[in-house]
């Protein structure tokens, strides 16, 4: 049996000069005006359509704003907040701030130690044999730290996919840009071994049916990491 796959498309170009016009974008001060299209075409060496389009895209998901008759400026993203938003600026390259650093602790500790119980009595044996892969996965990349942030995310979607509800895992995946860039500032900063043991452990934990054990290894893994980060914030410029 033979499966037809679909073709690979090459990034299209407009597609490229908005994701380096994002980039560009993050380095300015909100309500800066941007170049005029000849000027963004001509610096990067593209034609005044190409740029429209890309203008488009970053308009389209909240990064600018076009004032008729006046230009086109930053968006101040702080005034009108959303996820899609804040993925869109960290896949351009910003950093998360304190603040969000810190919601984002206090929102993955209520909510997966709110989801214990369900967890431990909803996950199956393929969901146990799918986190398992994963630490497998992990075990061999020790020594990288951002493969391994996006590992982390994956454990814990496979965590909230055994829970049986479906807002816990859509939430989740609401925040994968934030839950991964949280997972690289972890793993850069800790010794990995111990936090892809504590994977582990959650995941005997599971495979012996002890909601208990799962509750004492989920806090045992959020509280390490949140210790981590706090550390790490305490030594960064406020």
């Amino acid at each position: 049996m033979t499966t037809e796959l679909p073709r690979l498309v090459r990034e299209r170009l407009p597609d490229r000069v908005a994701t380096e016009l994002k980039r560009l974008v993050m380095t300015w001060a909100p309500n800066t005006r941007l170049p005029s299209i000849r000027e963004l075409a001509k610096q990067l060496g593209v034609t005044h359509l190409t740029i429209r389009e890309a203008l488009a895209q970053l308009e389209t998901c909240g990064l600018i704003r076009t004032r008729h008759g006046s230009g086109t400026y930053v968006v101040d993203v702080t005034e009108n907040p959303s996820l899609g938003l804040l993925a869109e600026t960290l896949s351009a390259g910003r950093a998360m701030t304190r603040a969000e650093i810190e919601s984002l602790l206090a929102f993955r500790e209520v909510v997966i130690v709110g989801f214990v119980d369900a967890i431990a009595k909803h996950a199956t044996p393929d969901h146990i044999a799918r986190l398992q892969a994963i630490v497998d996965e992990e075990k061999k990349l020790l020594a990288r730290p951002d493969e391994l942030a996006a590992r982390d995310f994956h454990f814990n979607e496979v965590l909230a996919e055994a829970s049986g509800n479906l807002f816990y895992t859509l939430l989740l995946r609401a925040v994968r840009e934030a839950h991964t860039y949280l997972g690289t500032l972890v793993f850069r900063h800790a010794d990995t071994s111990v936090v892809v043991g504590t994977h582990e452990s959650i995941v005997r934990a599971l495979r012996k049916g002890d909601a208990a054990a799962v509750g004492r290894r989920v806090h045992t893994y959020l509280t390490g990491g949140n210790a981590i980060v706090a550390d790490w914030l305490k030594r960064q410029p406020k």
